[in-house]
Order: structure tokens, then C-alpha cells, then sequence
């Protein structure tokens, strides 16, 4: 039985990351005038994840609601929000299923919501197929604590 959940589990993220990139791909045309794009990934990039695996909490939700945030990195999007023509497109490898916690979490803490997209992908891996939808003249910035190299 657990071979048949992966198995939907894979097809599942399949679909949803197809829809993520068809909605990446018109946020960008929308935004016609956009000449930067910075992809920020959130955990132990914007967010201070770490810490909360070293305790055990009731669920997955709640673990990731009490993540705290990093002030230096919520004050540098600030910043790069506030130029004229970026998009800040928020990368990060989470289930599916916190979507709506995730965009809460950003709001709450704080975090620009304006000209602004979150994406939820299986794995570090499968962000790297989003840094290639935006046409080439636009700017491209990839933030994440993987990103080294």
C-alpha cells in the first residue's frame, strides 16, 4: 500500500508543479514592465527553521507556524520590493498542503505581499525549473541557502 501512495503522492506534485509553473509564467507576463525577479527560498533562507527540528511538536503545521523569521532578511526584501519593477517570487520546497499557512506565515511576519508569488515545490531540485520561465531580459535572482556555487 505505501508503494501506491508514493506513487499518487509523485503524480499528485506532478500536476500541481505543472500549475505552479503555467501561474508562474503568466504572474510574470502580467508584470510587463518587471526587470528583476528575485526567487527567495524561506527555510534557513528568510526563516530561522533550524531550530524547530530540535524539538518535537504536535504537527507539522504548528512547527512550521512557530518558525521565526530572520529581521535582516525581511528588511533586505523590504528594500528590493520597494524598487520599481521587481518581483519577488517566494521558492520553497514544502508540501503542498501548506500553502495557506505558508502565505499566512509571510504575511504575518511582515513580508511584501504586493507584486509577489508563492510557490510550493516538491524538492530543492525542482525549483531550479522555474529560474528558467522568465524571458532573458529580465534580471534573475536566486536566494536560497542552497544556492552556494
Amino acid at each position: 500500500m505505501g508503494r501506491i501512495k508514493e506513487l499518487v503522492y509523485r503524480m499528485l506534485f506532478f500536476i500541481i508543479d505543472i500549475k505552479y509553473r503555467r501561474k508562474t509564467a503568466r504572474f510574470i507576463k502580467q508584470h510587463k514592465g518587471a526587470k528583476a525577479i528575485f526567487f527567495v527560498d524561506i527555510d534557513n533562507t528568510i526563516a530561522d527553521t533550524w531550530p524547530t527540528f530540535l524539538k518535537k511538536w504536535p504537527s507539522e503545521a504548528e512547527r512550521l507556524s512557530s518558525i521565526t523569521p530572520f529581521a535582516g532578511m525581511k528588511n533586505y526584501l523590504q528594500t528590493i520590493h520597494q524598487q520599481e519593477g521587481t518581483l519577488i517570487i517566494y521558492l520553497t520546497a514544502r508540501n503542498f498542503r501548506h500553502t495557506s499557512l505558508t502565505q499566512a506565515w509571510l504575511q504575518a511576519h511582515g513580508f511584501p505581499q504586493q507584486r509577489t508569488m508563492l510557490v510550493l515545490v516538491r524538492s530543492a531540485y525542482h525549483k531550479l525549473r522555474y529560474l528558467k520561465i522568465p524571458e532573458k531580459q529580465i534580471a534573475i535572482t536566486f536566494i536560497d541557502d542552497l544556492s552556494y556555487g
